[in-house]
């Protein structure tokens, strides 16, 4: 019979730091659903996080985003380099997007048009990895 050891045993240390961080948001947001996070940022530029989120983004074949930016031109530039000067940016309070550019789409029926949803400018990828779980646990409990 062998032993198989698992980071969720209590007291043992997880492996993975950025799943670690999502699991003690996911946590805090599920003790007190009305919490609100405001101390995020520092959480945002950590080279771990930043790392797992090129990683997310180029397994998806991500798109080039305002910035006309590839993945191709990304690995050309130097991965390491880009994500060393996006923490150094975000930690400095230097850090700017680009501004989104408004889409309006037709209103079935009507010649009205509203703004497309979905256009926010966040931290490239760092962002959405962790705010993952806090908006998971407040829909755990909603058939979702």
């Amino acid at each position: 019979m062998s032993t198989v050891t698992s980071s969720a045993v209590v007291g043992s240390s997880p492996a993975d730091p950025v799943r670690a961080l999502q699991h003690a948001l996911y946590r805090a947001a599920k003790a007190d659903p009305g919490r609100r996070f405001h101390a995020l940022r520092d959480k945002v530029y950590r080279r771990d996080v930043l790392w797992r989120a090129w990683v997310t983004v180029y397994r998806n074949g991500g798109a080039p985003g305002i910035d006309k930016i590839t993945l191709a031109d990304v690995k050309q530039y130097g991965v390491a380099r880009m994500l060393e000067e996006l923490a150094t940016e975000l930690r400095e309070g230097l850090y700017r997007p680009l501004p989104t550019r408004r889409v309006l789409i037709p209103k079935r029926g009507t010649t009205e048009r509203r703004p497309k949803p979905g256009a926010h400018s966040t931290p490239p990828g760092g962002g959405a990895s962790l705010r993952r779980p806090a908006y998971l646990s407040s829909r755990a409990g909603r058939g979702a």
